[in-house]
């Protein structure tokens, strides 16, 4: 093994070989002798040995000193002088060189070989320090680790370079350094947990001491930092003397990892929290805390007018805060905030609008981020700082993270706000609305309703939550109300009238009015009842009044017209009674009296149609075939600058009616068209058509309460250019003896009423004034085709049978006189009954006598039908003739076990009670020979 390469610089020959001999022999390679100073800087550059054996005192202008001191510098040789000199200066001067040795001579070999020995195990030793710390230094660059060196007993510390840097100074900024420097510069918080971690190594509780622990930085910020070492040397007592450690700056991580933990806090903050105010409070505080600032505010954007209100704030001052609660959408601080990107800005740096506002609160630096979700800005967080001019890189980035980890969580809450906010504004709207709301599942059980029910039905919310909807309703109506509820449920019914029941049992008349749609995520129905109680009354107030109108206008039309037409009776028989007396001729008396009063029994039939009490002769024929054979008939009436046009389909549809009901009701609504148009020059259009039921117009259609019975129908419609009918007028275009010209002008359209109203059929009118009118009726149209009914055989008219005798039972004295001279002038003796109860007395008596019975059917004590009881109980098949002024349909449909052979309406003369006398005995001749 080699012992090492060694220079010998020696300027006298004989020394030179002489330790050459000495060195190899030893077994140490040598180059050299160099003579001169020159020559051994050329040797060293070119052999590098691994020590120069240099004389102090060469014979060139270059010493040894020098030498050593070039080649050291150079190539980082170490050198151990020899020389025969000792004194004091020259001694200094080589020590500047830092020589690993001195040989002095005279020199044995043994001393030599020592010396360079020991020189070179020095500085093999030396270099692999220089290496050690050269990794050393490596590694601590690598770890971005500073270096401190402790003497725990006296205080000393050496720091380097880069636990200088860490906190942002360098050494000398921190001159003079000591154990105190460090204290001065940790956080006070966190000095107490060093020193027990200290404690806990110097007993040996722990092999290495560790502590994380915050230092202040130059700028003004605290940087967290892991302290690790250990103690390197004890004393006697097995007290610490010296430990060596690191600092590495951990900031990053520990604000990654403050980061982390706040939005966990965060999270479970907004979870526990009970208010919106309270989780914007937990997330402006985590804000501030992780970005080291110390204030500020959280905004919301008003979705109505996209301003900023203030929601929460933290560490400012109230005068501050009321200057900055609100931000509107035209301010710049609004705009900036619409625009998404985060705003970091030095109080100098702002507006001077704002910057004196931000100035009197001593706020230094400020930052603006706005909260989006889904792209869209629904928040901003504003936070400051009284103590940092500016706003440091990891709090902008903190803060942005804090922005966007808010943003789903604040707009979650902003959609639960906004809900629990409609629920109580829609519960608010529900309880204010002075109509019945509520909501039922698809089985009709009442799941949602608002407070008016409980108000007006005077139930609890716990008797009704839960129940079904037939809680409210009658038993009797059950089947009803669920019909009801499968027609909303398909759709069918979306409006009705129906009575709920109190708690009381009292039934409340309501308007109901149905949609369906989702509630909770199934399928409901949403209704609301409007207690109509009051309308109806209201409504019956109004038809009583205008019932008592349209009395008042028909009374006094009735009497109009009786009056003038009994004025022309009565003036006619006193002038034939006056000219009886004189002998003159009284025949045209007579005439004009009887059609005065053939006019008043007209009147009193028209009456009774409009009524719906007149009697029908319905046949099964097309309804063209009723109204076609009336247009010539109406042309001829109807004045030249008037045009009537047709459009009858054939056969077209098909309606069972009476024909000379039909054809009134067709030539009414012709001469009203004509009539509306005056002078003017015009056009009336009659058609026929067929239609839907739901096609048929409900507005201004008559009567207001009809219900279609069929589904198709036939209309007949008149239409007209003249001047239309106004909409007040609209509402009583109806009533008998109504008009717009003259008081009293007649029974026509309330004629057609009652005609319609018998034909299961409604009447619609659609008029504009100036512009014209259009009357349509609506007639059932049958399903199939029926053969018309065939005529009904005449029935021969028997003579008279004089002597005979009648039993007459009438109440009106003026009736009863006039209908006992009838019999008696047409042959037969009359027994007279005021009323029933002297009748049926009279035929107990007389029954042998008595052949047939005529009876009124409106009399006091015992009418028409209880006596034709009485009569056949006491003779089963005694002929009886009912008279009456009403509608024979309507009295023969009555159900009476006993029944008349005739039906008399009243007025009749002495022919049409000549005809029925006939007939009745014909009939009852027909019985008793089938017998």
């Amino acid at each position: 093994m080699e012992r090492g390469k060694i220079l010998i610089v020696e300027d006298e020959v004989i020394t030179g070989k002489d330790l050459k001999l000495i060195l190899e022999r030893n077994g140490y390679t040598v180059t050299g002798p160099a003579r001169s100073g020159e020559k051994a800087i050329a040797l060293a550059e070119q052999d590098q040995p691994d020590l120069v054996l240099m004389d102090i005192r060469l014979a060139s202008a270059m010493d040894g000193i020098e030498a050593a001191r070039r080649i050291k510098e150079r190539l980082g040789v170490p050198v151990v002088y020899l020389t025969a000199h000792s004194n004091g200066e020259l001694i200094e001067r080589a020590k500047s060189t830092e020589p690993f040795g001195y040989l002095v001579k005279p020199y044995s070999p043994t001393q030599v070989c020592a010396t360079l020995e020991m020189a070179l195990f020095q500085s093999r030793m030396e270099k692999k320090l220089v290496e050690s710390q050269v990794r050393l230094d490596l590694a601590l660059k690598g770890t971005n680790a500073g270096l401190w060196d402790w003497q725990v007993q006296t205080g000393k510390t050496v720091f380097n370079e880069r636990w200088a840097e860490i906190l942002g100074y360098t050494l000398d900024e921190l001159e003079p350094v000591s154990i105190q420097t460090w204290m001065d510069l940790c956080h006070s918080d966190d000095l107490k947990k060093s020193r027990e971690q200290l404690e806990k190594h110097f007993v040996g509780e722990t092999d290495f001491y560790r502590c994380e622990f915050r230092m202040k930085h130059k700028n003004g910020l605290w940087i967290w930092v892991l302290d690790r070492g250990r103690v390197v040397s004890w004393d006697q007592d097995n007290k610490p003397v010296r430990m060596i450690g690191t600092h590495v700056d951990i900031t990053k991580n520990k604000r990654y990892e403050t980061l982390l933990q706040a939005e966990r806090d965060m999270a479970a903050a907004w979870s526990s929290a009970t208010t919106f105010n309270e989780r914007l409070e937990a997330c402006l505080r985590m804000a501030i805390q992780i970005s080291d600032m110390d204030c500020g505010g959280l905004y919301l954007v008003d979705k109505t007018d996209s301003s900023l209100v203030l929601a929460v704030h933290r560490g400012l001052h109230p005068s501050f805060v009321g200057k900055v609660s609100c931000h509107s959408a035209d301010s710049a601080h609004a705009q900036l905030v619409q625009k998404g990107v985060p705003v970091y800005a030095e109080i100098e740096d702002l507006p001077e609008t704002v910057k004196d506002v931000f100035a009197e609160e001593g706020l230094k630096s400020l930052a603006i981020i706005p909260v989006l979700s889904q792209d869209r800005v629904i928040a901003c967080l504003n936070v400051g700082a009284h103590t940092l001019d500016h706003v440091p890189d990891h709090a902008r980035r903190a803060l942005e993270r804090i922005a966007r980890y808010a943003g789903s969580f604040v707009e979650q809450e902003l959609q639960a706000e906004e809900i629990r906010q409609s629920r109580q504004d829609l519960n608010t709207l529900f309880d204010t609305i002075n109509d019945m709301f509520f909501i039922l599942d698809g089985e009709g059980n009442i799941i949602h309703y608002n407070r008016m029910i409980c108000e007006k039905l005077g139930y609890s919310k716990e008797e009704l939550t839960g129940k079904h909807v037939l809680y409210v309703y009658p038993k009797d109506r059950y089947e009803e109300v669920e019909s009801l509820l499968t027609a909303i449920l398909t759709g069918q019914t979306k409006a009705f009238f129906t009575s709920l029941k109190t708690r009381d049992g009292l039934l409340l008349p309501v308007e109901v009015r149905v949609h369906l749609g989702q509630w909770k995520g199934r399928e409901v129905i949403f209704g609301t009842s409007r207690d109509i109680s009051e309308r109806l009354a209201l409504e019956r107030r109004e038809k009583q009044v205008t019932k008592a109108e349209s009395l008042n206008r028909m009374a006094g039309a009735v009497a109009h017209h009786f009056n003038n037409m009994l004025f022309g009776v009565i003036g006619n028989l006193e002038l034939a009674q006056d000219d009886l007396c004189s002998g003159k001729d009284i025949a045209e008396n007579i005439r004009e009296a009887r059609g005065s009063a053939e006019r008043a029994a007209e009147m009193s039939r028209l009456m009774l149609t409009y009524t719906g009490l007149s009697a029908q002769n319905l046949k099964v024929l097309a309804l063209s075939e009723i109204c076609d054979p009336m247009i010539p008939k109406l042309l001829n009436m109807m004045p030249g600058h008037v045009r009537l046009l047709a459009d009858f389909p054939s056969p077209g549809p098909v309606v069972k009616a009476d024909v000379g009901q039909i054809g009134q009701v067709f030539a009414q609504l012709v001469n009203n068209a004509w009539e509306a148009l005056g002078d003017k020059k015009g056009e009336i259009r009659a058609f026929i058509r067929t239609l839907n039921v739901e096609d048929i117009p409900r507005e201004s259609c008559w009567p207001a309460d009809w219900k279609p019975a069929a589904s198709r129908y036939a209309a007949l419609g008149v239409s007209d250019t003249g001047c239309g009918i106004s909409s007040e007028d609209m509402g009583s275009l109806m009533d008998p003896f109504f008009s717009t010209k003259f008081t009293g002008r007649g029974m026509g359209l309330a004629v057609v009423l009652g005609i319609v109203k018998r034909h299961g059929g409604a009447i619609a009118v659609e008029s504009k004034p100036d512009v014209g009118s259009l009357f349509q009726v609506f007639l059932p149209i049958l399903n199939q085709n029926v053969a018309p009914d065939a005529g009904k055989g005449v029935v021969r008219a028997a003579p008279a049978k004089t002597g005979l005798r009648i039993l007459l039972v009438e109440d009106e004295e003026v009736v009863r006189n006039v209908a006992g001279a009838m019999l008696k002038r047409l042959g037969y003796e009359v027994v007279i009954a005021c009323d029933g109860v002297e009748a049926v007395e009279i035929f107990k008596a007389e029954k042998d006598e008595i052949s047939l019975i005529i009876s009124d059917l409106s009399m006091p004590r015992m009418n028409g039908w209880e006596s034709l009881a009485a009569f056949r109980k006491i003779q089963p098949h005694i002929p009886v003739i009912l008279a009456s002024g009403y509608d024979e349909a309507r009295i023969m449909a009555e159900a009476h076990v006993a029944q008349p052979q005739m039906f008399l309406q009243k007025p009749y003369g002495l022919t049409d009670l000549k005809d029925a006398l006939k007939k009745t005995f014909e009939a009852a001749l027909s019985m008793e020979r089938s017998k």
